[in-house]
């Protein structure tokens, strides 16, 4: 059979084994030089470590001749890779073979300076925690762990509720946002179902008489929930103006610790940033929160007809230690009403 060498006389040392195809499936390897430690002098013997010699005797190469590295001249891995590998010196050289060139790569040791340098170089600005921010990291991390979190979702038409908001909320005697046509809906449906004006204890499940809301406010201190205390006793304008209040107080830090406590169910309304749907996390020991996204054109079909509609996404999020998806079904429904047919609230 035809048998092809490889050799490369430029970079093989005259110990390397030369490799010859012999056929599709087999490579076998013949040496130039075979000699075995069995000729070598007992000299030489002695200074070789037992892995070296195996090494050797397995490879067939020849030590003689060879000067250890090692304590009392003793040949070491090391050396037999030298004499392997003659343009390698060292366990700590890198070498890289490109086409028909080898370059040799050495580590370089940084100083401690130059460590410590790019160390205080940090490609970030450091915002330490204020006090809100770690209240409420703390709190929703909790909750989010603690609590076991169930969530229903429902799309509603809002044109009804623009239109309302439209020709009743833009006078300067009655001037209202959506938000707080939301949140005036929320508590007339909390009030028709209070299983989601609920909140967990360790003695028992508390149904609140009173509607609190606590609403999500941004601010440049943090997220605060500002809440608006027996919200299912007051008007559109009664809960137009207290929200209107207590933004500016949030904003300007001026909130007091009491107007941040006693929530009952919290809502979270995101439509002002173009957020369609979100997923809020339950702030303990309340049950329930709201998530409101924006209202947006959409093409809808009914009676095999195609129509657009603004559509508005409410997300509720529950803790299923204190109600069941029917009941929170029932709140979430009942809210879609309200927001889809604004007079039925009114009444």
């Amino acid at each position: 059979m035809l048998s092809t060498a490889i050799t490369d006389s430029t970079h093989r040392p005259s110990s390397m084994p030369v490799l010859r195809h012999t056929s599709m499936h087999s490579v076998t390897m013949t040496i130039e030089q075979q000699p075995t430690l069995e000729g070598q002098s007992r000299s030489v013997i002695e200074k070789v470590s037992p892995l070296v010699r195996r090494i050797a005797d397995r490879m067939n190469f020849d030590l003689g001749g060879l000067s250890g590295t090692g304590s009392e001249g003793q040949i070491t891995v090391n050396d037999l890779r030298t004499l392997i590998f003659p343009e390698k010196d060292s366990m700590d050289t890198v070498t890289e073979k490109a086409s028909d060139s080898t370059k040799m790569v050495t580590p370089m040791k940084a100083s401690s300076n130059n460590i410590r340098e790019a160390s205080d170089q940090k490609d970030y600005i450091l915002q330490p925690l204020n006090h809100i921010r770690r209240i409420t990291g703390e709190k929703l991390s909790t909750a989010k762990r603690d609590i076991p979190h169930f969530y229903l979702s429902v799309d509603c038409e809002a044109d009804s509720l623009l239109d309302f908001k439209r020709e009743h909320g833009n006078s300067e005697a009655s001037r209202f946002s959506i938000n707080d046509l939301i949140l005036y809906a929320v508590a007339r449906a909390l009030k028709k179902h209070p299983a989601a004006n609920a909140s967990w204890s360790h003695e028992g499940i508390r149904i609140h008489r009173n509607v609190n809301l606590a609403v999500a406010v941004a601010s440049d201190h943090g997220l605060l929930t500002p809440v608006i205390r027996n919200a299912e006793s007051k008007g559109i304008l009664a809960i137009a103006s207290e929200m209107k209040e207590l933004k500016e107080r949030a904003k300007n830090g001026k909130l007091g610790k009491e107007e941040l406590m006693g929530g009952t169910f919290s809502v979270s309304n995101l439509g002002m940033y173009g957020i369609q749907q979100a997923i809020a996390v339950i702030n303990p020991p309340q049950a329930c929160v709201l998530a409101v996204g924006s209202a947006e054109t959409k093409p809808l079909s009914r009676n095999n007809k195609i129509f657009h509609a603004s559509i508005m996404n409410c997300t509720l999020s529950s803790d299923h230690r204190v109600l069941d998806g029917a009941e929170a079904s029932r709140f979430l429904a009942c809210l879609k009403l309200f927001l889809e047919e604004p007079l039925h609230m009114l009444v």
